[in-house]
């Protein structure tokens, strides 16, 4: 029956209702990422605990928030970087306070450094 669509996926269900809950946090992420943000800040939009408010942001997108809010911060530094900006002025204005987690964090999501990446668009734009 499942295969056949006459069951409906409880589980998707359930992600979209916890996905409409927190979406006034997702919104204020995307809005607020180069601001200085806490767990607690985050927790108290939904007026939840920061235990259960993380728990609840896994179950609904499969990430925590901060991962979530590293992944905004990170598309935002990586148009920074493809539009000229050098790496440490790209991470102070999509809010990361350190050099050193910035290029971490950006390692770890696009595979390569900040200076790798900027010479790689630069070299795209040039085959263009």
């Amino acid at each position: 029956m499942h295969r056949k669509s006459l069951l409906v996926d409880n589980i998707s269900l359930i992600r979209n209702d916890l996905l409409e809950k927190i979406m006034p946090v997702v919104e204020y992420i995307n809005s607020n990422y180069s601001e200085n943000i806490t767990l607690k800040e985050l927790s108290d939009i939904l007026h939840l605990n920061e235990q259960y408010f993380s728990r609840l942001f896994k179950k609904a997108t499969g990430i925590t928030p901060i991962e979530y809010l590293n992944f905004v911060r990170i598309y935002e530094a990586g148009k920074l970087i493809k539009s000229g900006e050098n790496a440490s002025a790209a991470a102070l204005k999509t809010g990361f306070s350190s050099l050193s987690y910035f290029n971490r964090v950006f390692k770890k999501q696009k595979n390569c450094s900040p200076k790798d990446y900027k010479r790689m668009s630069l070299y795209q734009e040039d085959m263009e």
